[in-house]
């Protein structure tokens, strides 16, 4: 009866072994895929990195806008009453969207 009852333990623990090795299996083709689009990804960044002549000049260099140099940081903190009214514009925005469609 052991022995009959140790058979069936090697059998029950085959099958799992063998599914899990099949779902891993199943995973490849995604690693694979993530792997690959790594890949291209880093390779056109370099390749643009290298391949363009850069060459700054005077011109390119200049004040573009509107001829001021700038005279203060671009990063002003802003109130919270923005933020506020910004994240209400999406909730109401996506209600109104979802009300007439």
């Amino acid at each position: 009866m052991l022995q009959r009852a140790q058979q069936l333990y090697y059998k029950i623990m085959f099958i799992t072994n063998v599914d899990n090795y099949l779902m891993i299996c199943e995973y490849v083709y995604i690693f694979k895929y993530a792997i690959v689009a790594l890949l291209i990804s880093c390779l056109l960044f370099f390749l643009s990195v290298f391949a363009v002549y850069q060459k700054p000049e005077k011109e390119k260099m200049s004040v573009y806008e509107c001829g001021f140099h700038p005279y203060g940081d671009a990063r002003n903190k802003f109130e919270v009453k923005y933020y506020l009214v910004g994240i209400l514009f999406i909730v109401f925005d996506l209600e109104i969207m979802y009300v007439f469609s």
